[in-house]
């Protein structure tokens, strides 16, 4: 259970990191 709380955890800040990453990108274009 913790391990899938850690892998639900980290795919949520990769997710976000890539949506953080796509909106800059977007603001420089």
């Amino acid at each position: 259970m913790i391990r899938s709380a850690i892998l639900a955890l980290a795919a949520l800040v990769s997710a976000s990191s890539l949506l953080a990453y796509v909106d800059a990108a977007a603001s420089v274009v």
